[in-house]
């Protein structure tokens, strides 16, 4: 092994020892004890330590920001000295949690297929290698923009392997912003409200995506309940489509930091 090779392999062990899956255990676990709590004391006047457990929700989120981030400086050093990078793997190894249970074994066409299909399009991908979070950067740019076929096109170009990971970066902004916007911790009363923050810029930009799928990524953020619907509105235990839940995060990111910024006007 030359000694570029072994720095690359101690760059992923590095990246590898990163403790990026307990941050986001320990987060959704401790958005669920924030929802119980506030729950529990909707009717008091003291706040108890509901404003300690919030603080703390926002600091193990920007803890998982910065740990992403991170990856994501390491997979450009490791591209940039020619080396595979931390994310970088064969195409047909995307996880089957990550794969529609319908996809021919192997295939990357269910991504564009589906991409076009929400999205209302029929666009060619044509893809182009990037990190994720500057993925999920431009994605929310655009996405604030409202231009449909530009969105279309860098979901296209972003490809299932990197796509798929669109919603873990989505989650946690959703998450804050959420709260931000209504000025206290969501719960299960407020999807009237997240709705109108969302529903108009969903429906432009993803004019064909099924109808449940926004609330539900809305809901999984909060780590609040979430009973699943088909098209036809009947209960289903089938969860989301993945690039359905992928396509939609960026989405609600930029129409909740827009909601965001109309609450902090009026306050």
């Amino acid at each position: 092994m030359s000694d570029l090779e072994t720095l690359g392999a101690r760059l992923r062990a590095v990246a590898a020892e990163l403790p990026r899956a307990d941050t986001a255990t320990a987060a959704d676990r401790l958005a669920a004890a924030h929802a119980g709590l506030t729950e529990a004391l909707r009717d008091s006047v003291e706040p108890a330590g509901a404003p300690r457990l919030a603080a703390a929700r926002e600091h193990l989120d920007r803890a998982a920001r910065h740990l992403v981030a991170a990856c994501d400086r390491l997979d450009d050093y490791l591209s940039d000295i020619g080396l595979a990078t931390l994310g970088e793997k064969p195409e047909e190894t995307v996880t089957p949690t990550t794969v529609p249970s319908d996809a021919p074994p192997g295939s990357l066409d269910w991504w564009s297929r589906r991409i076009n299909e929400i999205s209302d399009g029929d666009a060619e991908a044509e893809l182009r290698e990037v990190t994720v979070t500057r993925l999920f950067s431009e994605l929310v740019d655009l996405a604030g923009k409202g231009d449909r076929d530009a969105y279309r096109a860098r979901l296209l170009s972003a490809g299932p392997s990197h796509g798929v990971r669109l919603s873990g970066l989505s989650w946690p902004m959703i998450r804050t912003l959420a709260s931000d916007a209504l000025g206290r911790p969501v719960t299960g009363r407020d999807d009237d409200l997240l709705i109108r923050f969302t529903d108009e810029p969903v429906k432009r930009l993803l004019p064909r995506l099924p109808p449940d799928v926004a609330l539900a990524q809305l809901h999984g953020a909060s780590s609040l309940p979430h009973r699943h619907r088909d098209a036809e509105g009947r209960e289903t235990t089938e969860p989301p489509h993945p690039a359905d839940a992928a396509a939609v995060g960026p989405v609600l990111v930029a129409a909740l930091l827009r909601a965001r910024e109309r609450t902090r006007k009026d306050a």
